[in-house]
């Protein structure tokens, strides 16, 4: 049910996104990209264009979480929904487009934060240069294997770094593994998947096993726990013990 599995064999589709209008530019960076999208080991790609903002925008709010994002910023409303695609996509990489037409201190800033920059007007040596910098950016960020929770989805595979994972969680013969944006549910044991889950995650109730990484405090009085994305997740007596002995000895509770 649950297992580790080679790079090769992971089914995860990885999303490659490009908003942006001008079709030219879009098809000059695809087939660039295409190229560096294939070094990336045990991946399969979907591929998006959207040739407007509001057209990314309407998608943005119920897509899977994207891998990398070529933007357009320079369109009214675009910084606004780079900074939608930013929340939502903490790992994503970002690679910004602009031109002089907007000032840097629009897009150079924490709630954006782009891996990468291509100023118009560029010549094709210069895109490759900057997507070369960009997919480095993204391999460098990937995660191995050993570091990705896999099991059998109810509709595909599940793959998702550990380090993404806030809690399981169980109910209606259901488990669930809940991100920051994003909540999947599979068939499974909830015995079986605590045994096979990394140290840092620690059981805590009947029902939910918490990463104990993505802790910010703890109200043993109250039985909750308070996780840095302000979720809160039920602490039962019976597993106090053992969030103590995961090194939270004392109450901490700052709300």
């Amino acid at each position: 049910m649950y297992k580790k599995v080679r790079m090769e064999e992971q089914k995860k589709v990885n999303v490659f996104a490009i908003c942006n209008s001008r079709q030219k530019e879009n098809k000059m960076l695809k087939n660039i990209s295409k190229e560096k999208m294939a070094h990336v080991s045990g991946a399969k790609w979907k591929l998006e264009e959207y040739l407007t903002t509001q057209e990314f925008q309407d998608t943005l709010g119920e897509a899977p979480e994207l891998d990398v994002l070529y933007m357009d910023v320079t369109k009214k409303h675009a910084i606004h929904t780079a900074e939608q695609f930013r929340g939502k996509n903490k790992e994503g990489v970002l690679m910004v487009i602009a031109d002089e037409t907007i000032s840097p201190m629009e897009y150079i800033k924490p709630s954006v934060q782009a891996s990468s920059l291509l100023l118009r007007p560029f010549e094709k040596e210069e895109a490759v240069k900057v997507v070369e910098e960009t997919w480095e950016w993204y391999r460098e960020r990937m995660v191995t294997p050993e570091e990705c929770f896999c099991a059998e989805g109810i509709e595909e595979e599940i793959v998702v770094p550990y380090e993404r994972v806030l809690y399981f969680e169980c109910g209606n013969k259901t488990v669930y593994v809940n991100m920051e944006h994003q909540r999947i549910g599979f068939k499974g044991i909830f015995g079986e998947l605590e045994k096979g889950l990394p140290s840092h995650f620690v059981r805590c109730h009947r029902s939910f096993i918490v990463n104990k990484e993505k802790i910010r405090d703890i109200s043993y009085s109250k039985g909750e726990i308070y996780l840095k994305t302000k979720d809160i997740v039920p602490l039962s007596r019976s597993y106090k013990m053992a969030i103590r002995e995961c090194g939270w000895k004392n109450e901490r509770y700052y709300l």
